[in-house]
């Protein structure tokens, strides 16, 4: 099978060929790829002696995979493990498109919106409160106009 082939395959989803563009990566370094499809999920299993850095190893898938254009891929599993163990060491899902399409406005352009535009005004003021009267001794200050005393 030639690197163009493989390429094309890959790009269409196939698994093998997937796996086989991983590999001749991974192998060098003593890791292994296997890679299933699952509906719009790809999982990719990744196997060596030591456990892999998570970052780099997610950088790597996720980058190769992106760079395929795989257009009914929605999400990438990576699982590493060690050789021999059947736990993982760790797992991580990349999305690679939203889940959700983002929702926008209906295009209306014979609507004209006009957005009323907020001024900002302070508020009126009010008269300063007249000064307390001062303290009355008890006693009259004066003449009475209503009594008489004046």
């Amino acid at each position: 099978m030639t690197q163009q082939n493989l390429l094309e395959l890959a790009k269409q989803g196939d698994p093998q060929a997937i796996a086989t563009l991983m590999n001749r990566s991974l192998q060098p370094k003593g890791m292994t790829a296997s890679v299933d499809v699952r509906g719009d999920r790809l999982q990719v299993l990744l196997e060596s002696a030591q456990i892999p850095n998570r970052q780099g190893m997610v950088a790597f898938v996720r980058n190769g995979i992106t760079t395929l254009g795989l257009k009914s891929i929605q999400s990438i599993e990576i699982i590493s493990r060690q050789v021999g163990n059947s736990s993982p060491a760790w797992t991580e899902e990349i999305f690679l498109k939203p889940l959700t399409p983002p929702v926008s406005p209906p295009a209306t352009p014979d609507l004209e919106v006009a957005v009323p535009t907020a001024s900002v005004q302070p508020p009126p003021r009010r008269p300063a409160p007249a000064p307390p009267a001062p303290p009355s001794s008890g006693a009259p200050s004066g003449a009475c106009s209503s009594c008489g005393n004046g």
